[in-house]
């Protein structure tokens, strides 16, 4: 290094942080070795950096915390960002939600590759996918509608929009409690999770957000605020609806699983083996859900694998949907007689 450049502070600041950023530990002999300048100098230099970390980057976490070892030096501890590894796993989890358009998800997985230690490897462990990958939403404003959302639902605003479903357009006014991701739709909540789950369009609580359109902030209407008692808790509706998030009264599906059990485990976390036949490879299972249309699906997505025992009226509902099914085929559901 060229003893001009070393006379520049501001190079040498840069020069020791950029070190830092690249994850080299920096031993402050060593720098007065290379000439960068006196054992006072570079320790105010360091002293510089982190005072600045610790002014400017302490909430956002972007670069790390200033840290020392004995017998290695000053360093980044980065131990609170993202690793390489986890950086795959988010990215591999992105893709396969089809959550935005591709022109919103794309720029966000290469942030996420650009910033890892190895970029060229993790653009090679997922090129294949990002150059296949087509999100659902046919807009490319979803982060900016759900930016909108989320501030009407922070500040309890009502926002108006035109929704489009089953080939019908309707004008709504409502005020939003919540975003949450189920299955490959972000949905807007305007109602407790444990509300009914209107069909009729007039009373609508739940919106798919890429269906939404004209979307802005309504603050001609004033409502009283809510209690955070009142709002839905997303994370119990994610867990009671497996995999449609359809709102529903809470109840406790009881049923009898004729595959593996770690199925309906995994898909609903709360669910418990109540007794399990071997033998007979039967496991009857209590389910926490809703009684709502989305876990109606998910049980007939079960086939012949799984009977459900209570709730009666569940029981029915089911039949019920059999048999319009069978009605579509030509065909009228016979109760078995026992002989």
């Amino acid at each position: 290094l060229g003893m001009d450049k070393m006379k520049d502070n501001r190079w040498r600041l840069l020069d020791i942080f950029t070190q830092l950023l690249e994850g080299k530990p920096i031993k402050i002999s060593e720098l007065v070795d290379k000439n960068y300048g006196t054992e006072d100098t570079i320790r105010k230099d360091k002293d510089s950096i982190r005072d600045f970390l610790a002014e400017k980057d302490l909430d956002r976490g972007l670069f790390g915390q200033m840290a020392y070892q004995h017998g290695v030096g000053f360093y980044l501890d980065r131990s609170f960002t993202l690793t390489d590894d986890e950086r795959i796993a988010m990215i591999k989890v992105l893709l396969s939600s089809r959550a935005l358009h591709r022109e919103e998800m794309l720029p966000i997985i290469d942030k996420l590759i650009k910033q890892s230690s190895e970029p060229k490897r993790l653009e090679t462990m997922v090129k294949s996918e990002k150059f296949a990958y087509m999100g659902v939403p046919k807009c490319v404003d979803m982060l900016e509608r759900i930016q909108l959302i989320q501030y009407a639902t922070e500040h309890q605003i009502p926002v108006s929009f035109t929704y489009q479903k089953n080939f019908q357009t309707f004008e709504y006014n409502r005020i939003p409690l919540g975003v949450v991701f189920i299955d490959i739709y972000f949905y807007m909540i305007s109602s407790s999770h444990t509300s009914e789950d209107f069909l009729d369009f007039e009373h609508a609580n739940k919106f798919r957000i890429n269906n939404m359109s004209n979307l802005r902030i309504d603050e001609k209407v004033s409502v009283p605020r809510l209690q955070y008692s009142q709002f839905p808790k997303l994370g119990e509706f994610r867990n009671q609806t497996g995999r449609w998030a359809f709102l529903g009264k809470p109840i406790e599906l009881e049923v009898e699983c004729l595959f593996d059990p770690s199925y309906i485990l995994d898909r609903f976390p709360d669910a418990k083996i109540i007794s399990q036949d071997e033998e007979k490879k039967v496991a009857k299972m209590v389910i926490p859900t809703n009684d709502g249309y989305g876990t109606k699906m998910w049980i007939l997505s079960q086939s012949n694998s799984m009977r459900v025992n209570k709730p009666n009226y569940m029981r029915t509902s089911i039949i019920q949907i059999l048999n319009q099914i069978a009605g579509l085929y030509g065909y009228e559901l016979v109760k078995k007689v026992d002989k």
